[in-house]
């Protein structure tokens, strides 16, 4: 189950979503069709040099909601650090609520 969307390229409509299944979380590519749906886009990933035949939905496994948490947490000092003068104007510097 999709839980949230990001759109990251506005032409293509294409950007990452927050997925659950089976109490897992994961950062799954997807994108926003013309029906305003969001589905994850699926491929092939190569094993040796030739594709498999099954596709899979292009993710990151996160793990638990607490795993989850705690690595976006980790990311987002990871970017906090290195965030441009301009963005710490715009922000402030409390945790993310999550």
């Amino acid at each position: 189950m999709i839980i949230d969307f990001i759109e990251t390229d506005e032409q293509w409509h294409n950007g990452i979503a927050l997925e659950e299944y089976n109490g897992k979380y994961s950062i799954v590519r997807a994108y926003r069709a013309k029906d305003e749906n969001v589905y994850v886009k699926w491929g092939y990933p190569q094993k040796g040099k030739n594709p498999i035949e099954k596709a899979i939905p292009w993710k990151v496994e996160l793990g638990d909601e607490l795993q989850a948490a705690e690595i976006l947490n980790n990311f987002f000092r990871l970017i906090g650090e290195k965030k441009p003068e301009s963005f710490a104007h715009t922000q402030n510097d409390e945790d993310p609520p999550f």
